[in-house]
């Protein structure tokens, strides 16, 4: 039988001579027993090739999924990247406020405070005085200079132009002479007639109470006195364009 399934697999491959082939034919137009094996032959090779060329469904099936599994991760993470980018950036911008918040929030206590003698030197500049130059109760000559001086600073010539106080001068005009002569006094170091020329002024002339409170106080931060300058700048009223500083002051000393 074995030379019998040689023949019909060579027939079936196409590998007989025409001779050949012509010769297998009709020995199965005659011989019934043979075409019959030669059917079940051909039956069993279409079985078999059906088999080798049938798709392993197990394995497509897993393939598949492991497509889909690798695909879907995929797109997860494509997805997920998308949400997180902005959530990074969000993270970010977060972070970046939140150092500049703390840098000068807590900056400021690693900053090393003024001293007295600085904070004088930071806030102190002389009043600019609204004088009466012509007319009834003007200045004399020798006080406009005195005037003039202090304004440039040189409180020394303040001191030897301006005159002594005249019931010849307005209040405001003796008031702004007493201002400039303490001023004068506390910035050539002359504290004690400094000091006297501030109370005069205070009582004499009320309404220069903050004025006088503000430079007394700045002298004494001159000097390095902190407690007196404190006493004198927490009796400016809120009303007084110095209350501000003075406050800020009192919180940096």
């Amino acid at each position: 039988m074995e030379e019998e399934y040689k023949k019909f697999a060579k027939y079936l491959e196409g590998s007989m001579s025409e001779k050949e082939c012509l010769a297998f034919e009709t020995e199965m137009a005659e011989n019934s027993k043979i075409e019959s094996a030669y059917q079940e032959y051909v039956g069993k090779q279409q079985h078999l090739d059906d088999r080798e060329n049938k798709p392993n469904t197990h394995t497509s099936l897993e393939a598949i999924h492991t497509e889909f599994r690798e695909g879907k991760t995929q797109t997860d993470v494509s997805n997920a990247s998308k949400i997180k980018r902005p959530a990074r950036i969000f993270l970010f911008v977060i972070l970046v406020l939140a150092l500049v918040f703390a840098f000068l929030y807590f900056g400021k206590f690693f900053e090393k405070p003024l001293t007295p003698e600085e904070i004088y030197a930071s806030e102190f500049s002389v009043p600019a005085m609204m004088l009466k130059t012509k007319g009834p109760g003007a200045l004399k000559e020798y006080n406009q200079k005195g005037f003039e001086a202090f304004a440039d600073n040189k409180f020394d010539l303040v001191l030897q132009l301006l005159d002594t106080i005249s019931t010849e001068y307005d209040p405001a005009v003796q008031s702004q002479i007493l201002l400039a002569q303490a001023i004068s006094f506390a910035e050539t170091e002359s504290y004690e007639e400094s000091n006297v020329y501030f109370d005069f002024l205070r009582e004499k002339y009320p309404h220069m109470n903050a004025t006088a409170n503000w430079y007394e106080g700045l002298s004494h931060l001159k000097r390095g006195e902190v407690d007196q300058a404190k006493a004198l700048l927490k009796r400016i009223p809120t009303s007084s364009s110095y209350f501000q500083r003075a406050r800020e002051i009192q919180g940096s000393i």
